[in-house]
């Protein structure tokens, strides 16, 4: 990549997106399925940019495309099941143009090469409907006590913010 073809940074700090796109992908290092949602950014400093979230298929990390599919009003049991299966039509049909919160952060790390660089991910993404976000911190608690949901744990609200209602 020659720096005039370098992307933009994705801005880190929060932003208000809307799913543009999904597709089904495999890393290339692991070979791990995932997907992979675009994002277009509606509000904030990510506003008319792309930002890319992938969602791992693997046993561990599968909690991540759940807590996706919650945030933006989608069954999580299915938005699973159809990324395993391959379903991309069901994902695409489920989260597009919905909207949500996420969080970029920047990290610094040293490549093989010994270059210090940068990089950019999402690394918190949230419900713009009240009663999703205080199941979603409920979920995220019960991960960090041992990754079990508590029975007293109701099963997801739905989803019925609408793109008027702004976060900033």
């Amino acid at each position: 990549m020659t720096d005039t073809q370098k992307r933009t940074p994705y801005p880190t700090g929060p932003s208000l997106v809307k799913v543009a796109w999904a597709d089904l992908g495999t890393s290339s290092r692991k070979g791990t399925p995932y997907v992979a949602f675009k994002l277009e950014g509606m509000a904030g400093d990510a506003k008319g940019m792309n930002i890319r979230h992938t969602c791992y298929l693997s046993e561990k990390a599968l909690w991540a495309l759940e807590d996706f599919a919650l945030c933006i009003g989608a069954d999580a049991a299915n938005m699973v099941s159809w990324a395993k299966s391959g379903d991309v039509t069901n994902i695409i049909a489920s989260s597009l143009d919905k909207s949500l919160k996420l969080v970029v952060k920047a990290d610094n790390y040293t490549d093989s090469e010994g270059i210090e660089r940068e990089s950019r991910k999402v690394v918190a993404i949230e419900s713009l409907d009240p009663s999703v976000k205080s199941y979603m911190e409920k979920r995220r608690r019960a991960r960090m006590t041992g990754g079990k949901l508590p029975a007293q744990i109701p099963t997801a609200p739905t989803n019925t913010s609408t793109d008027d209602e702004l976060p900033f």
